[in-house]
């Protein structure tokens, strides 16, 4: 049973992994559009969100790595990388705010 939920979990990440490689990607987009068009405070602001989710991408990448050389696909989880993520919550930055179009 833990295998199977182990299984899952790194199905989920890899989704996850591809979803904030993908926003990244189309928001990098986005901010070189907006440059284009002179509107250089949206694109400031879209560079740093495509950054986020740069960042975020490499922590969940860094779990997946992890996964692989600590035994977590044998339910031991315990070993996992903690996410850059909360690390900034943790220090009262907050977290970055969901992309609205």
């Amino acid at each position: 049973m833990l295998e199977a939920q182990s299984s899952e979990t790194d199905q989920i990440l890899w989704s996850l992994l591809r979803a904030h490689q993908q926003r990244a990607a189309f928001t990098r987009r986005m901010a070189d559009r907006k440059s284009e068009l002179a509107r250089g405070d949206m694109a400031a602001k879209l560079q740093e969100r495509s950054r986020e989710y740069e960042a975020d991408a490499e922590v969940i990448e860094r779990i997946l790595e992890g996964r692989r050389g600590t035994g977590a696909e044998n339910g031991d989880e315990t070993k996992l990388i903690r996410p850059r993520r909360q690390l900034r919550v943790a220090a009262g930055k907050g977290a970055p705010r969901p992309f609205v179009g």
